[in-house]
């Protein structure tokens, strides 16, 4: 037998394409993904709608709060002019005459009252001074001593 010669099978690998390949889809990815894009939509819609209710929400609002200052202000308004009414001269005296039976002053005189005259703060006695041995002394321990100012 004469012995053949033969090819060494060599295993060559597929060649692909370069770039991406194309993917046939089921009808059932097609449906997911239209569900999930159709959901999306649905949820963003839902949060425009919620932000939307919101800021008419926060109008509402705003008008109750500017309506409350509006009365707030004539309530303060009204209270300064009571209390201007209240305050005014002509008022007192009415008051001071009917609750309280005062009467107009009819005649003044001045009443001359004489203080007595002040007595002259003693002066306190000058410190005795210190001798100058003691005053180093002191310097060098750290030793100090309080002095009164003159001015009390």
């Amino acid at each position: 037998m004469v012995a053949e010669r033969t090819k060494p099978v060599v295993a060559t690998p597929s060649l692909t394409p370069i770039g991406r390949q194309k993917v046939r889809r089921s009808g059932r990815s097609w449906l997911l993904l239209t569900l999930v894009l159709v959901g999306g939509l649905a949820g963003l819609c839902l949060l425009y709608l919620e932000q939307t209710n919101r800021v008419v929400e926060l109008g509402y609002e705003l008008t109750r709060l500017q309506r409350d200052r509006e009365q707030v202000s004539l309530e303060v308004a009204a209270l300064r002019y009571q209390l201007a009414q209240r305050q005014s001269l002509a008022r007192v005296e009415e008051l001071a005459r009917r609750e309280y039976g005062m009467v107009p002053l009819r005649r003044a005189e001045a009443l001359a009252v004489e203080r007595p005259v002040p007595a002259p703060d003693p002066t306190p006695a000058p410190a005795p001074q210190r001798r100058w041995w003691e005053r180093v002394r002191d310097a060098l321990l750290g030793i100090g001593h309080a002095e009164a100012s003159g001015m009390p």
